[in-house]
């Protein structure tokens, strides 16, 4: 019997522009695309996986741009939200999901992101939300589904995890939770239903 159903931030629940944040700070900063990604992505990543705190990230890249901690994460931040975009179906179908299941968020997301786009209004139903940052584990390890799957009190089978990576798909099935590869929001509305969801 399905209790819960957990979404995808980034891929799932919001999709990303034409643009990438990437371009858009470099730009801001007055920096090659190639310096950031070279530089300030891998910082960005080790925020993702929980290794350094929001400060120490900001830090890091001050070293980097030579620039105030406020404006670099003011900067940051604004272009999350221009670079996001809510996927009003996907969102409107886990409110409908709350009636009948306890929802939840599994993302990896650095910091600022998460700030941006996990803590808002627009999230406040989900019951619970687990994320790299916070963690310290990202979903390609088997550790970041143990630690949902005890903060939700579910157990696998219990469990359908919606994602747009199949590494995070398959290390979800190997640990016997049921795993949708979202690939539009039709399908995976399909799917669930195929896994005895009930989406309406």
């Amino acid at each position: 019997m399905i209790k819960t159903i957990a979404f995808d931030m980034e891929g799932v629940l919001v999709k990303s522009g034409k643009k990438s944040i990437q371009e858009s700070v470099a730009k801001e900063f007055g920096i090659k695309i190639k310096n950031w990604i070279e530089i300030i992505r891998p910082i960005i990543r080790l925020s993702s996986k929980g290794r350094i705190s929001k400060r120490e990230t900001l830090a890091r890249i001050k070293e980097v741009l030579n620039e105030n901690h406020k404006k670099i994460e003011n900067a940051l931040k604004e272009f999350y939200k221009k670079s996001y975009k809510t996927n009003k179906i996907m969102l409107e179908l886990s409110k409908k999901l709350k009636k009948r299941y306890k929802i939840i968020i599994m993302s990896n997301l650095g910091h600022l992101a998460k700030e941006v786009l996990v803590e808002n209004r627009n999230m406040k139903h989900f019951k619970n939300k687990i994320i790299s940052c916070d963690i310290g584990k990202s979903k390609a390890n088997k550790k970041f589904f143990e630690i949902a799957l005890k903060k939700s009190k579910t157990k696998p089978n219990e469990m359908v995890f919606i994602d747009n990576l199949k590494i995070n798909v398959s290390t979800a099935k190997e640990l016997g939770i049921k795993a949708v590869l979202f690939k539009n929001n039709k399908q995976v509305i399909k799917e669930l239903g195929k896994l005895g969801v009930k989406v309406t």
